[in-house]
């Protein structure tokens, strides 16, 4: 990629700017010393946002004992990073829903969310990993194609709604604009001072070594975009009712059972409770 081609699409007309809210939550993760207060104070600046986030926190999703009323409750119940993962995906939902991605049967932001789930449980089950880290990479893995869908919305169609994705889908971006969009993401990721490591994750969420990242985040997240994307369910819409797992590369298969220790049952039972989970989570961030 060039910086050129990456600027020409960062200049596109409508590009989502980072929003407030957001920014304060990215330098708050920055900074040891931010405080649940912080978190809460940071929240009521957009009444909408906490009660989108609240929304998620007293759904069938935690299954909490009490409800939850306020942001600090929240956090003393979940943890300050959890809540924070939260906070950034409810921010995101509106973010996404500002520009037309229904390229298949879903949205950009369905697939986005059930990525981020399948990273969370893939991280569970993989020690020295954050669950929240991949949550929210898995939720910002996809902006670049939110970017180009910006600059050229009818490219856009003619790729994604052919059903490409993964690297086949990254060589046809990089024909078309010389940019692919995990390249492009993290350099708007980057723009909106994201922490590096988020940036990292977007970048190197299709690289072609991916299989010797499976002990970083960016490994655990390609495998999450690869799973969600061999999902077949028995609507277009999905109801989280599983068919099957169609895995058609064998190398993809292999690093899943040598790098993570999963086999198929194991693949099919996560991605059923990914698609639950989805279900659930989905109407609370609207």
């Amino acid at each position: 990629m060039s910086n050129s081609a990456a600027n020409e699409v960062l200049k596109a007309e409508g590009l989502p700017m980072c929003p407030a809210v957001l920014a304060g939550l990215m330098q708050a993760l920055k900074d040891p010393d931010t405080t649940i207060s912080d978190l809460a104070r940071l929240l009521s600046s957009d009444p909408s946002l906490t009660v989108k986030v609240l929304r998620v926190v007293n759904s069938a999703f935690y299954s909490l004992p009490r409800r939850i009323y306020s942001v600090e409750q929240a956090c003393f119940r979940l943890g300050f990073r959890e809540i924070w993962s939260l906070t950034v995906a409810a921010q995101m939902s509106s973010v996404y829903a500002e520009t037309d991605t229904r390229w298949n049967h879903e949205t950009l932001w369905d697939h986005v969310l059930k990525v981020a789930l399948m990273a969370r449980a893939l991280a569970q089950r993989k020690r020295g990993m954050m669950p929240e880290e991949l949550f929210t990479g898995g939720i910002l893995h996809d902006i670049g194609k939110l970017a180009l869908a910006r600059h050229d919305p009818e490219g856009c169609a003619a790729i994604y709604g052919n059903g490409l994705h993964g690297r086949l889908a990254v060589a046809e971006e990089r024909r078309r604009w010389n940019v692919g969009h995990d390249e492009l993401g993290a350099a708007l990721l980057r723009r909106w001072k994201i922490p590096e490591a988020l940036a990292g994750l977007v970048e190197r969420h299709h690289d072609e070594n991916w299989g010797e990242l499976l002990d970083r985040g960016a490994g655990i997240l390609t495998v999450a975009d690869g799973l969600v994307h061999a999902i077949v369910v028995d609507t277009p819409g999905g109801n989280g009712d599983l068919m099957r797992l169609e895995i058609t590369d064998p190398a993809f298969s292999a690093n899943l059972s040598r790098g993570l220790g999963l086999e198929t049952a194991d693949c099919v039972q996560m991605a059923t409770e990914v698609m639950h989970d989805y279900t659930e989570l989905v109407q609370h961030f609207k």
